[in-house]
């Protein structure tokens, strides 16, 4: 059983030096909690309630969306947290956190970001994806 374990360190060692470091790194603007790739980018939703696109050949940020922020129970503003992110073609879906912990839907579209479904509608919603 000795020999076995120090088999097994010797082999761990041996081929545990070609690891490496990795080849690009994207900094977020907060924790991610949903990622996309398409078309060459990377979407990345935040809890700091901002989605990060990122090139993926270079790593570079290329747009920061942000949601507006909202009041929490106690009455002070916070940073929405966005859920879930998809894209299709030249349209981003994004659910964010509303007020009292219902939910948002935005579709970011033509420089603009459009409200589908407002925290008035009272609705839980975890995560929106396109249908293609």
């Amino acid at each position: 059983m000795k020999i076995l374990l120090i088999w097994a360190v010797l082999f761990t060692a041996l081929f545990g030096t070609q690891i490496q470091s990795p080849k690009m790194k994207y900094l977020s603007s907060g924790a991610v909690v949903d990622m996309v790739v398409e078309g060459g980018r990377l979407y990345s939703a935040t809890d700091a309630g901002s989605m990060d696109i990122f090139d993926l050949k270079t790593a570079e940020l290329i747009k920061k969306i942000t949601v507006t922020q909202i009041k929490d129970f106690m009455g002070d503003t916070i940073d929405s947290k966005v859920y879930s992110v998809d894209a299709l073609g030249n349209s981003i879906l994004l659910v964010s956190q509303g007020s009292k912990g219902f939910r948002r839907i935005h579709v970011y579209q033509d420089m603009a970001l459009i409200p589908l479904i407002s925290e008035e509608d009272q609705l839980y919603i975890a995560k929106a994806r396109y249908l293609n």
